[in-house]
């Protein structure tokens, strides 16, 4: 909920059930909305102005599942990736904010169209469960804003990291994957 500063150090974090002092580094691996809000608090007085994409993710429990890749990616649809994990496929749309906001039964419809289209073998009937995960916040897309809050950061012992972290690179989970390598970097290199 808060972390305290002195010294241009971090010398405690604050949650809802403790209070934690003893620690050579404080290692976020949260959104930039979140920190913002814990590292800013009442010290910088700013609106939320990070704009996010979202990410639509889908779960299919089949009766029958004859995919046999890991993984296919679907060109010119509605859907991005379909995932093969056995008894279950995993369906995800990135950028999703245009459709991130129909109904279940809308969401199911496009999805089993797409699907169906794609895997001829593929029928509604096939699907015995399902699973819609909405993240509205998956993606932040404002650099500016991100620069901002990033260049607040001026304690030593604070490190950051996640997919928003790099300008170089898109917020992406390889991105999330490199930022965190480097935070592990940065912490062995000093001790």
């Amino acid at each position: 909920t808060e972390l305290r500063i002195e010294n241009n150090r971090i010398t405690s974090v604050i949650t809802s059930a403790s209070e934690y002092k003893d620690f050579d580094y404080v290692v976020s691996a949260i959104p930039p909305s979140a920190l913002e809000k814990i590292y800013c608090g009442k010290e910088i007085n700013r609106e939320d102005k990070f704009s996010y994409e979202s990410i639509l993710n889908v779960h299919l429990w089949l009766d029958h599942n004859n995919i046999t890749a890991p993984v296919y990616g679907l060109i010119s649809s509605e859907l991005h990736w379909v995932f093969n994990k056995g008894n279950y496929i995993s369906i995800t749309r990135s950028a999703a904010n245009g459709i991130i906001e129909l109904s279940r039964e809308e969401l199911l419809g496009i999805v089993f169209a797409e699907l169906e289209k794609y895997f001829p073998w593929f029928t509604r009937k096939t699907v015995i469960a399902s699973k819609i995960i909405k993240e509205k916040r998956a993606t932040c897309n404002n650099r500016e804003e991100l620069g901002k809050l990033k260049s607040s950061f001026k304690q030593e012992n604070l490190l950051v990291c996640g997919d928003w972290t790099d300008d170089e690179y898109p917020c992406t989970i390889e991105s999330a994957v490199r930022s965190g390598k480097n935070v592990a970097f940065k912490i062995n290199a000093a001790n």
